[in-house]
């Protein structure tokens, strides 16, 4: 049960934020806020969350980079299509970010299907330059790719190879976003919380205690994040190899550092069986 009434309190740094009150099932009232700031959102501090912005970080600094080439004339085919499908992919990327931190773990999930989808897109024509009069015709009747097919061009894998593990995981994965889209039976489970009496329930505003959805929603988005920094990469060459330098040991260290972070994961897991 959330009261209406709200108050004015002093949070972290000292920036006021507005408080709910909130009654919960043994009838303790609570205090919590309606909007969260990033010195106090619920999953702050998480390894994921920290990954998930540093890629941002890169991705921003590469875009102040590009932004006067894409002023220029006579930019390729393959420049022009990144600058109509890559601003799109990084604003629903930072719209992602703000619902992890507000805590609105569904939406995030199912926005998740859409950045995906621009990802794959951009690499997918990256590699099939022949493809983008069709992309820009808005793909005509059965002319689009499939999205398995283009997330597989991502990750370099064949699409038609049902042996390949990595492909069967990226059809799994495209059928789950495609249920949270569309609502299908199984979809409702990424919603499911536990109430505070232990009974399973679903959410219908803020999910703040699910530490491990909002690590896969960060793990995945920062995954996008650094496919879209390898495109620009190779699609808006810097004039200046510093820089040019700079963006790939950047690109490296993030690599870098999820490859750390799964691995304290997976060591964490084993000491826990």
């Amino acid at each position: 049960m959330t009261h209406v009434n709200r108050c004015r309190g002093v949070l972290g740094s000292g920036a006021l934020c507005a408080l709910a009150q909130r009654r919960d099932d043994w009838g303790i009232i609570h205090c919590v806020p309606v909007i969260y700031t990033p010195d106090n959102e619920p999953y702050l501090g998480r390894a994921s969350v920290k990954l998930f912005d540093n890629s941002i970080v890169v991705l921003m600094r590469q875009q102040e980079r590009i932004y006067p080439q894409t002023r220029r004339s006579g930019l390729t085919l393959i420049q022009e299509t990144a600058c109509e499908i890559v601003p799109a992919a990084i604003s629903i990327a930072l719209s992602i970010r703000e619902m992890v931190r507000q805590g609105y773990l569904l939406s995030a999930l199912i926005l998740m299907r859409p950045l995906m989808e621009r990802t794959a897109t951009i690499w997918y024509l990256l590699k099939e330059e022949s493809a983008i009069p069709l992309w820009k015709q808005g793909w005509p009747y059965n002319s689009r790719p499939n999205l398995n097919g283009r997330i597989c061009a991502l990750f370099g894998a064949d699409a038609k190879d049902s042996s390949d593990p990595g492909v069967l995981a990226i059809r799994e994965l495209v059928r789950d976003y495609n249920g949270l889209v569309h609502g299908d039976p199984a979809a409702a489970l990424h919603g499911a919380i536990l109430m505070p009496d232990g009974s399973p329930g679903f959410t219908l505003s803020k999910d703040i205690r699910s530490p491990a959805r909002a690590d896969h929603i960060c793990e995945q988005s920062f995954l996008m994040a650094i496919a879209l920094i390898a495109a620009c990469l190779n699609i808006f060459p810097s004039d200046d190899r510093t820089k040019s330098s700079e963006e790939a040991t950047a690109l490296a260290a993030l690599a870098a550092e999820y490859g750390a972070n799964q691995a304290a994961s997976n060591a964490s897991f084993k000491r826990h069986q």
